[in-house]
């Protein structure tokens, strides 16, 4: 790589490992913080949980078209930077405080508004940004970057699982500390130099910023953008859907005295599969490349469906391999997921215009997940308890999966741009889509 490529992939890798680092610091364990720490009860952490959900509903198309509007601008990142370094006042001190002084539902609403705004709306915020940077500077693949997303959230995770047993506070700690870093690392580059070598115009760069504002209402009138958002919210509240319960299923498989040992191997499984996710997130760049980004969309939708599906039959093999079964087909959700993410980005850049990367992404993923969380994730631990079960529940998932996988199919356009693309596309990358 040239001196100055090798000075951005560092910045942006670094800027992912950070932000994962606090992400993972503060919020991957923190339902372990609110039931050993503050005593709240499963419908209280309920609570606080779809208090995040909305705010994160609503906060990351917000962020997406904000974001957009910015372009290469890093104002809306130094202000969910400034939020991490806030962490340990505002989820240490003053949502602390006020459940023991106050009551719960302002700290519920405390702990809703920051995590929804800057962790579920950031992280979606700030993998848009790096991802656009890589394709204006055209040096490296994306995936090459993001590589340290989940090395950094598995680090993390497995340090505040550490930390939660001498201080739990520690671990706002370590995310404001992540956060004073990513700044610096904000901070240390130019946004001008990943401008477009295209000469523009005030008048014309102007003129696009607004027009990317009034536009982005233009997208609900695309089918291409339908398309994609039905296809996405199926995938991804999936593979969502199935992490929120696929601790206390895999707890099931072992006997009752031995369900502690069952959590802390569902907790290492976790963590092997941020590793792999890393590793794939490397590798499969050139796959997708090879095969076109929806092809990509279409393969993550079918071997997400497959490892349902496997899973789903666990309990009908031998109980001493159930675990070992379904550990390992949970480390399938590694290849499945950067595949998603990578595919996501590539069909965005060459269906829609650049401007509108992370208003599409953020509604795809982040508020698919969201939607998911607030609406299905009741139903889905009803139906655990019901005649279904763990089997006809994740049978019932895979068909689903599978249903829209085939749908995407014919309503995932193959080339061209959506109408209100904006930004030529060129033969060769019509022809990867």
């Amino acid at each position: 790589m040239k001196k100055h490529v090798v000075r951005y992939y560092l910045t942006f890798s670094a800027m992912l490992l950070l932000f994962y680092i606090a992400l993972g610091s503060c919020f991957v364990l923190f339902q372990s913080f609110l039931s050993d720490e503050l005593h709240l009860s499963a419908p209280q952490i309920g609570t606080v949980y779809t208090f995040i959900a909305f705010v994160a509903l609503f906060c990351a198309p917000l962020f997406g078209a904000w974001q957009d509007m910015l372009g290469n601008s890093k104002k809306l990142l130094g202000i969910i930077g400034i939020g991490l370094v806030l962490c340990f006042p505002i989820l240490g001190m003053l949502m602390v405080y006020v459940y023991h002084h106050v009551a719960f539902l302002p700290a519920a609403i405390i702990a809703g508004l920051y995590f929804g705004t800057m962790i579920q709306s950031g992280v979606g915020t700030v993998e848009s940004y790096c991802e656009q940077a890589t394709r204006h500077l055209g040096a490296f693949e994306y995936g090459r970057a993001r590589f340290w997303a989940p090395i950094g959230c598995a680090s993390a995770t497995a340090l505040s699982g550490y930390l939660l047993k001498i201080n739990p506070y520690f671990c706002f700690w370590v995310s404001s500390i992540s956060g004073v870093l990513f700044l610096l690392v904000l901070f240390s580059f130019s946004a001008k130099d990943l401008e477009p070598e295209r000469k523009e115009t005030i008048a014309e760069v102007e003129a696009q910023a607004t027009g990317s504002f009034k536009d982005t209402f233009m997208l609900l009138r695309s089918t291409t953008f339908w398309a994609l958002i039905s296809f996405l919210f199926i995938a991804t509240g999936g593979f969502m859907l199935f992490d929120q319960q696929f601790p206390l299923f895999y707890a099931s498989l072992f006997p009752a005295d031995m369900a502690n040992e069952g959590a802390q191997r569902a907790s290492m499984i976790l963590s092997v599969q941020m590793i792999g996710e890393a590793i794939m997130t490397l590798l499969l760049p050139s796959l997708v490349n090879k095969i076109g980004a929806r092809n990509g969309l279409l393969l993550g939708g079918l071997v997400m469906a497959l490892r349902i599906f496997l899973i789903s039959m666990t309990l009908h093999l031998p109980r001493e391999i159930q675990p070992y079964w379904a550990g390992a087909l949970k480390l399938l959700q590694a290849v499945e997921v950067p595949i998603l993410i990578i595919s996501t980005f590539k069909y965005i850049s060459r269906h829609f215009a650049e401007r509108f990367t992370a208003t599409i992404y953020l509604l795809s993923f982040q508020c698919s997940q969201q939607v998911s969380t607030i609406f299905l994730s009741s139903l889905l631990g009803l139906s655990y308890k019901s005649s279904l079960g763990y089997t006809g529940t994740y049978t019932l998932m895979a068909i689903v999966i599978l249903a829209f996988t085939i749908l995407a199919t014919f309503t995932l356009p193959r080339r061209g741009q959506s109408s209100i693309a904006g930004n030529a596309t060129t033969t060769a990358a019509a022809s990867q889509a």
